[in-house]
């Protein structure tokens, strides 16, 4: 499947990227606590090199600002380095797809060229999504390019037609993660996409069991936690049934409200995991920490964008640290 562009500058050895990284990474933040106190979290968000201000104050200007370094790195690797980082850029590109669609959508045509200015997405990507076809068309030729390759994609077009955008996305986002391991991944990789599955799954089950959903839940293969212990838990069809799948995943032991997520407690896991993969001398964990930073970074302060009118504390249990 052709998700990406590929650099030719032929990239720089390893060491050299490593040693780059080691220190872009000292830019990331690391006291979300004091952004918080500050009268204005945003504001109080340092500029780097990447990133800079916040002047825009959009979802759409801080995922640019997110692209803009992952470009950057990956022009900076050489091709071994590059096959075993595709996967995670593709998995990092569908949300540049999301965004290019739900603009085209509400009319905001303008953004989605912005977008996909430093988007490694594959040139032919772009202009399907940059066409002057209507939003229906672009998606069932976004569903007709990407089951060139992989004909499980040819599913996009009737997702959108019976769910929509919402269900072209989460059709597209659960196809790329089966597909994912269809060839062989790094273990550092392969640790990453299996337990983003798991973290996939809980949500969905989380999803059936709160909301009382009477279909039957479609999971995804591939993670720790095996379809069968999912499926019996779907069905006691009480919100409890959750918690130990939870704390099997994680090794600990959380509390989760009726009213509360395990999107956070399971990406906090996932991020505590790989920042553990960054501490090891090999470069491919010190490379996973250094793009899972940045997106992680992404996520808290598009929470803030969105949360202007939320209470602090309660915007402090949502960050993922």
């Amino acid at each position: 499947m052709e998700l990406l562009s590929t650099p030719d500058n032929g990239g720089h050895p390893a060491d050299y990227l490593l040693t780059r990284l080691r220190v872009r990474r000292g830019y990331q933040i690391a006291d979300w606590d004091g952004i918080l106190a500050a009268a204005d979290p945003l504001e109080a968000v340092p500029a780097t090199p990447y990133r800079g201000g916040l002047a825009g104050r959009s979802e759409e200007q801080l995922w640019r600002s997110l692209l803009r370094e992952f470009q950057w790195v990956q022009r900076q690797m050489e091709p071994p380095l590059l096959e075993i980082f595709a996967p995670l850029f593709g998995w990092f590109e569908l949300r540049t797809l999301a965004l290019c669609l739900r603009n085209r959508a509400e009319g905001t045509t303008g953004k989605v060229g912005e977008l996909l200015f430093h988007s490694l997405l594959a040139e032919r990507l772009k202009k399907l999504v940059l066409s002057d076809r209507d939003l229906p068309a672009v998606c069932r030729k976004l569903a007709e390019f990407l089951a060139i390759d992989t004909p499980k994609f040819g599913r996009l077009g009737s997702a959108y037609g019976e769910q929509g955008l919402a269900g072209f996305e989460q059709e597209l986002a659960d196809l790329y993660l089966t597909g994912t391991f269809s060839a062989p991944l790094h273990p550092v990789v392969n640790e990453f996409f299996r337990r983003l599955i798991d973290t996939r799954n809980l949500m969905a089950l989380q999803k059936q069991l709160r909301w009382r959903i009477k279909a039957a839940p479609r999971f995804i293969r591939g993670g720790w936690i095996g379809e069968g212990s999912l499926r019996e838990a779907a069905e006691r069809r009480e919100s409890a049934a959750i918690a130990p799948l939870v704390e099997r995943l994680t090794g600990r032991k959380i509390e989760i409200s009726p009213a509360g997520g395990v999107e956070q407690p399971l990406l906090a896991d996932l991020t505590r995991r790989v920042r553990r993969l960054g501490r090891e001398p090999a470069g491919p964990g010190l490379i996973l920490d250094y793009l899972w930073g940045c997106y992680v970074e992404t996520r808290n302060l598009s929470l803030l964008v969105h949360g202007a009118g939320v209470d602090r504390e309660t915007l402090g249990r949502e960050l993922i640290r």
